[in-house]
């Protein structure tokens, strides 16, 4: 018997066929109390150990601040949420604050004890049912099926792989209906960059002393133009870095199944893009082209190929069609396709999918008509054979405009939205938006007075917000 693939899900679908099955009715109004989170639990020796309100009811490894890692049960002590960590143990983790919330779990800021300088990420996965069991099985598979692989190959200890969050531990509660995986601390992903780029253009739109501004005026922009975007380096570099990520998890027959905007997040102390979040993946078997999925979606509607909205086939290629989506609404500002067109072709509503348009107020001038049709021609493309590898995307390369852009369109990178977004402890918010919308009016009037001339010429730089960029986005 052949020993199971290191990054292959342990769980197996189950063949007791004598166990009774439950009526629709009660299966209908009935929730089992194993499908409740510990903070959920009515039982009130349990309330009572874990010191929760039923009137507030809260995570238990939010509740219980201080916890033993790698083992099965807690050191179990007086609840905790200060950030002193007092822990008497050297490998406990205190949370600090909540970073993000999913439909799966939660995201937190901790600290380990005996560093308490040093940030990580804990993503707590409360296990309700048999599908995020699954999930996180698999994510746990993944990421440290990966680092195995690499201490087995270099004989010592694996090197960080950049463009891929790493994980260093991971625990669960005594209950073992919740599971902890601790990560390396991101500041934000693309989802946030793109709401609050949004958000400021909306803003900007009714401001009178910006629209009437002589940098507008004089290219004669309409409002869908002048929309606050991505600088176009900034998008080179997140398709570079998630090539880089895709291309690794390929040559290990893994593939992703869920890239997007969520998905892709940005680590300011590597100037980094990092894809995260590997529930969804898939291992492909030695000499399979594709594999066929149980699962009705794997991933996201938004963002999942055509093969896999409708048939659940499941290759290295749907990965390339997320990341064409991805592309695309970093240059949009907006999804390449309607939610009704996609459950219409799940449904057989439609034979197929046509091709993203031109939209009004496209961006071709910022990124060039060759780099959105890179991404239309060569990655949205619904004939799965006729899209191009992750291989032959590296090889071609996205390359910003060859000429300067206009002097009054306003940019933005991930350097920069990175002191915006930690002003306000990494929490979006309308403070948020305000703060970048006086980032680029700053900017604006430091442009016309012309106290950043030599850094903003647009025949000789493509930087046009901020003049302080790093030496390789410039």
């Amino acid at each position: 018997m052949s020993a199971p693939h290191p990054y292959a899900s342990d769980e197996v679908p189950s063949l007791d066929t004598t166990r009774r099955r439950r009526s629709p009715r009660r299966s209908h109004t009935y929730s089992g109390r194993r499908c409740r989170s510990d903070s959920q639990s009515a039982s009130p020796v349990r309330k009572a150990a874990l010191k929760t309100s039923r009137s507030n009811p809260t995570s238990v490894l939010a509740e219980f601040g201080r916890y033993c890692s790698g083992q099965d049960v807690y050191q179990l002590g007086s609840p905790s949420r200060s950030t002193s960590c007092s822990s008497s143990s050297s490998s406990g983790y205190s949370l600090i604050r909540q970073m993000a919330q999913g439909s799966e779990g939660d995201v937190y800021v901790a600290a380990r004890p005996s560093e308490p300088s040093e940030r990580l990420c804990i993503k707590i996965i409360k296990l309700r049912s048999a599908a995020v069991k699954r999930h996180a099985r698999q994510e746990l598979a993944v990421l440290f099926g990966l680092m195995k692989r690499q201490k087995e190959e270099q004989g010592g200890e694996p090197e960080k792989i950049t463009n891929l969050v790493r994980a260093s531990d991971w625990f669960l509660s005594p209950t073992h209906q919740e599971i902890g995986i601790v990560m390396e601390k991101c500041d934000f992903c693309l989802d946030d960059l793109i709401c609050v780029a949004n958000a400021a253009s909306e803003r900007l739109s009714r401001d009178n002393a910006f629209c009437t501004s002589p940098s507008v005026k004089q290219l004669k922009l309409n409002a869908p133009s002048w929309r606050v975007r991505l600088h176009p380096n900034e998008v080179v570099r997140i398709f570079e870095h998630a090539c880089k990520a895709l291309a690794y998890l390929h040559a290990n027959r893994l593939v992703h199944c869920d890239v997007k905007l969520d998905n892709l997040v940005y680590h300011s102390a590597s100037k980094s893009w990092k894809l995260c979040d590997f529930g969804s993946s898939r291992f492909i078997p030695e000499g399979w082209d594709a594999i066929k999925s149980s699962d009705r979606l794997v991933g996201t509607l938004w963002t999942a190929a055509p093969e896999v909205i409708r048939y659940g086939y499941v290759s290295p290629s749907c990965d390339v069609w997320s990341l064409g989506c991805v592309l695309w609404e970093c240059g949009y500002l907006e999804r390449p396709f309607n939610s009704r067109i996609l459950l219409a072709y799940q449904n057989k509503s439609v034979d197929a999918l046509e091709a993203p348009s031109w939209r009004p107020g496209c961006p071709t001038w910022i990124y060039g008509k060759a780099l959105l049709a890179l991404v239309k021609e060569g990655m949205l493309v619904q004939e799965q054979e006729a899209r191009m590898n992750i291989g032959g995307l590296l090889l071609a390369g996205m390359k910003p405009p060859s000429r300067g852009v206009p002097r009054g369109v306003p940019l933005v990178t991930a350097d920069d939205f990175t002191s915006v977004w930690y002003a306000d402890r990494s929490s979006y918010n309308n403070s948020v938006v305000w703060r970048l919308i006086e980032l680029i009016r700053a900017n604006r009037i430091d442009r016309e007075e012309g106290r950043t001339a030599d850094c903003l010429n647009a025949e000789d730089s493509p930087s046009v917000l901020l003049p302080c960029l790093p030496p390789d986005l410039r």
